[in-house]
Order: C-alpha cells, then structure tokens, then sequence
C-alpha cells in the first residue's frame, strides 16, 4: 500500500470538495469544469497549509556527536518496528516486523554536512515490508540563516512517481511542486505557494485543464479559475471557508456557458 500521495489526497477532495447543489440537469462540460474545481478547493484546509521548516528538520536529526542505539519502539503510522542509531552526523534508522528487531523491513540513513546554521541533510529510505512495503525516497534538505530548499524523488512499488520540490524563508514565504507520474504515464502536477502576508496560490494542471485557487489574506475567502483544452469546460469560482479559514461553507460556479450554481460543502461530488 502506497502512502498518501498528491493523486489520493485529490481523490479524497473529490470526495468531498462541495454542497447540496439544486441544478437539475447538468452537461458533460458543467461536470468536467465541476471536476477541476474539486482538484484545487479542499473541503478541509487544516492540513493544506505550506511547508513548515521545524517539520523538514525533524526528518534530517542526524546531527549528533555521541554514538547511541534507542531500543526498538513501534511506529503506529508505518505499522512497523523500528531503531535507530546516531554516529557523527550519520543517523540510521531500521525498520523491522517485529518488536524484537529479527525481521528487516526496511531502513532510512540520514546523512549531515555543514555546520551551524548552514547545513543540508541528504537522505534515502526504502521499504521491504509494512504498508509502504516497495516504495524507495532519496532526498536533500539544505538549511540557511534565512530559508531552506528541499528536493525529493520517491519510487513505489507499482512503478509510479512522485518528484517534488520546495524552498521556504523565515519570513513566511513558501512554495511547493510535486509531479506524479502514475504507473501508466499519466502525469499529474501541483504548486502551492505560500506568502507572508498570509494570501496563497493553488494550482493544479493535467493535459485537459489548469485550475488556479487564490485564497485572500482574511483567510476565509478566495477566488479562483478553471482554464481547460475545451473552452466549454472553464469556469471561475469563488469560495468562502469559516471564519477559522479550516472548513468550506460555499462554492459559487460561473460557467462558460454563462449558468451560475452555487454549492454547500458536500454537493459537487454528487453533481459529477
């Protein structure tokens, strides 16, 4: 099993992405313009925030002097086993079956160069059993006095990929690319792009379509576009999340062909 990548995480908006629309018939462009739109409107916002710096250095902690083993202790995200080791600025951490540490599963090495404030962490973790059992990640994160830059190649076991890069500043500032490369070739691509004075940019592009999300400074509010192969098939849209900016409250649909819907947040799933 595969974790939860770009490609799930929109299946999952799919899923849930809008309301109780009232539209009694719709056309097949309505519909693929509806489709976009979910791709780039998360119905729940509390997880689609920007790269964090403290969580990118979590990963690399390979910064240590004093050589030590932590007995093995259960990680229940990967349903696994695992220990670990510090050396130097070497960190390897081993998965295993069993809390005995007899049966290998897999192992992530983590590698430090660079001093103080300035340094990067070079990383490469594979998978032989447990629920990402096949999927193999190489990656560096480098650290400076004002921002990071991040890039990372993952492999899973069906052949697909995912290609990602990131760069961030202590200001606030930051953005994100991943393209997702299915075992058949379908290539899927996304940024995210994060600013300080708290507007951000969401956009989603396949070959039928590019659809854009602008979200405004309140918080709580956005707007955004849908520009596909077929010109019958855009649309723009505006949407209003709560007060907190987590949680979608409407989306209001202008299509190409002039109609105007509006939905609560549990509707455009149903209307496609």
């Amino acid at each position: 099993m595969r974790p939860p990548s770009l490609l799930l995480l929109l299946t999952l908006l799919v899923a849930g992405c809008a309301g109780a629309g009232s539209h009694p018939v719709r056309t097949a462009s309505q519909k693929a313009a509806l489709r976009a739109i979910e791709t780039v409107c998360p119905i729940d916002r509390t997880n689609a925030s920007g790269p964090h710096r403290a969580a990118l250095r979590a990963i690399g902690s390979g910064r240590k002097s004093a050589t030590r083993t932590i007995e093995p202790e259960y990680d229940g995200d990967l349903n696994l086993w695992k220990t670990v080791e510090v050396e130097s600025h070497t960190t390897t951490t081993l998965y295993w079956k069993d809390a005995s540490a007899t049966k290998p599963a897999g192992s992530k090495i983590v590698t430090t160069t660079g001093e103080g404030s300035n340094y990067t962490d070079t990383y490469e973790e594979t998978f032989t059993a447990g629920p990402l059992k096949g999927m193999h990640r190489v990656g560096t994160q480098t650290f400076f006095e004002t921002g990071w830059t991040a890039h990372e190649v993952i492999t899973y076991r069906d052949g697909s990929t995912e290609v990602s890069n990131e760069n961030g500043d202590d200001d606030g500032n930051s953005s994100s690319t991943r393209e997702t490369t299915d075992k058949d070739g379908f290539k899927f691509a996304a940024t995210y792009t994060y600013r300080a004075d708290r507007t951000s940019t969401r956009i989603v592009e396949i070959d039928a379509f590019k659809a854009t999300f602008n979200a405004n400074a309140d918080g709580f509010t956005g707007a955004g576009s849908v520009v596909a192969t077929d010109p019958r098939e855009s649309a723009t849209f505006e949407a209003v999340y709560n007060d907190e900016g987590q949680w979608l409250r409407t989306v209001t649909v202008h299509y190409a062909d002039g109609t105007v819907e509006t939905f609560g947040p549990e509707a455009i799933a149903h209307a496609t």
